[in-house]
């Protein structure tokens, strides 16, 4: 994002500010799935060797779900920034605020869930390991 013209130095900055932030969120759940996919990988292929298949695959679909929720959460503190951002281009914002805009303050919103960088990606794992689990006995 970058900041509007017809704004005063402060608040260029803070935008600048708010713009990094968002930037970040997003890298950090580029960096989240690179981690998830030879984890994951590797767990399901130990699982297809017949040794601790069963652990293996279930070691999996902990992985799975474990960096599936740090993903969404970090999806969702990305939409909260981008909302603040709108919020300070608006002027609805008092300067130098740099608190997601996130009224429920849970982990992540469900909703978040739905997200087409969530399920497709996370759910195809899951049903990969599902799959695994009910091929193996």
């Amino acid at each position: 994002m970058t900041a509007p013209t017809g704004f005063s130095d402060d608040q260029r900055l803070h935008l600048e500010l708010l713009s990094s932030v968002i930037g970040r969120m997003s890298g950090a759940s580029s960096t989240i799935k690179s981690w998830t996919v030879p984890v994951v990988t590797a767990a399901y292929g130990f699982s297809l060797t017949g040794s601790q298949a069963e652990a293996a695959a279930w070691l999996g679909l902990m992985a799975v779900v474990l960096f599936g929720v740090l993903d969404t959460y970090y999806l969702d503190l990305e939409r909260g920034y981008i909302r603040r951002f709108k919020q300070a281009v608006s002027g609805d914002l008092e300067l130098f605020d740099m608190s997601p805009d996130r009224p429920d303050r849970g982990l992540f919103r469900f909703e978040t869930l739905r997200s087409w960088a969530i399920w497709p990606f996370y759910g195809t794992l899951v049903g990969v390991g599902v799959l695994i689990l009910v091929v193996l006995p």
